[in-house]
């Protein structure tokens, strides 16, 4: 028996891939105050299968996530 599980993994223009998302990432300053700044990444998916019952990682699978 195994698990599936999906992740996604951001990497910087160094791994670019044909898509490149836009998001936007809550920071906190050295006072303590919170800001918004969008940060551009570009996304990849990560699908790994895992034991079920050891919880070791079985497999992995890392391909390019595009836009819709």
């Amino acid at each position: 028996m195994g698990l599936v599980d999906a992740d996604d993994l951001e990497t910087t223009v160094a791994y670019e891939v044909r898509d490149e998302v836009t998001r936007k990432r809550k920071i906190t300053d050295q006072h303590g105050k919170v800001h918004e700044i969008e940060v551009t990444v570009y996304d990849w998916n990560s699908i790994v299968l895992i034991n079920s019952i050891t919880k070791i990682p079985l497999a992995i699978n890392v391909i390019p996530m595009h836009k819709h």
